[in-house]
C-alpha cells in the first residue's frame, strides 16, 4: 500500500507531523517523504474540522516528549528562530520558564497552545487519549517504524542533525524543574515521565 492509497481525502498521514509537538520530529517526517501542513491543531480541533465520521476513518498517532526536554527544546528553538528577539536579546532559561510558564508574560507566552500539556493536545474533554498510537520522542525511530507497519507504509525516518544544546538536565535548576513538573503534571502522570538525574 502506498501513502496515496492509504490517504482518505488526501489528508491523514501526510498531516501526521502536526500531531507532533516539536519541530525536530517534523523535519524528520518531511525528510521521510511525508508532506506536512504547519498548523498546530489539537485532536479536538481536528475532529471539529473533519467531522467525527471522517476522523474515525483515519489512523491517528502522536509523539510526546519528556516535559523537561520539551521545554528546554522550546526555549532553544525560540533562540534559534529569534522569536520575540530571543536571539538578539536573550534571557536565561530559568527566567524564560518563569516568564512564559508562571507569569504567562505575553512577550513569551504568546500562543497558549504551545505551552499546554501534551495530554491536552491528544485527549478528549474527559481526559481520555483519542489517538490510536502514542509514541515517545525518546523512541522515535523504533515507534515510527511500528506506526508505518500498522498502516502498511514502507518508509524510513532519516536522522537529522542533533541539537547541540546538550541535555535538559544542564539547564533545569530546582525552580525551573518544579515549574515544569507543575505545568506538565498530566503528562508526567500519564506517561510516567521523570526528571532523569545525572
Amino acid at each position: 500500500m502506498s501513502i496515496d492509497d492509504f490517504l482518505l481525502d488526501g489528508w491523514c498521514f501526510r498531516n501526521i507531523a502536526r500531531e507532533i509537538l516539536n519541530m525536530t520530529a517534523v523535519r524528520r517526517l518531511v525528510r521521510a517523504g511525508l508532506r506536512t501542513f504547519y498548523r498546530h491543531r489539537t485532536e479536538r480541533e481536528k475532529i471539529r474540522r473533519l467531522g467525527k465520521a471522517r476522523w474515525n476513518q483515519r489512523f491517528k498517532f502522536a509523539i510526546v516528549r519528556n516535559p523537561w526536554d520539551k521545554v528546554c527544546s522550546q526555549y532553544f528553538y525560540w533562540i534559534k528562530t529569534n522569536q520575540h528577539e530571543m536571539s538578539s536579546r536573550p534571557i536565561e532559561f530559568s527566567d524564560w520558564v518563569q516568564r512564559a510558564y508562571v507569569e504567562r508574560d505575553l512577550q513569551y507566552h504568546d500562543k497558549h497552545k504551545m505551552f499546554m500539556p501534551q495530554m491536552d493536545w491528544i485527549s478528549d474533554r474527559k481526559g481520555s487519549v483519542i489517538v490510536g498510537f502514542v509514541s515517545r520522542f525518546e523512541r522515535l525511530y523504533e515507534e515510527f517504524e511500528e506506526a508505518c507497519d500498522r498502516i502498511g507504509i514502507d518508509t524510513a525516518l532519516p536522522h537529522v542533525r542533533a541539537s547541540k544544546r546538550g541535555s535538559y538536565q544542564d539547564y533545569d535548576g530546582a525552580e525551573s524543574k518544579e515549574t515544569v513538573r507543575r505545568c506538565f503534571e498530566k503528562d508526567i502522570e500519564y506517561f510516567k515521565y521523570q526528571f532523569q538525574e545525572r
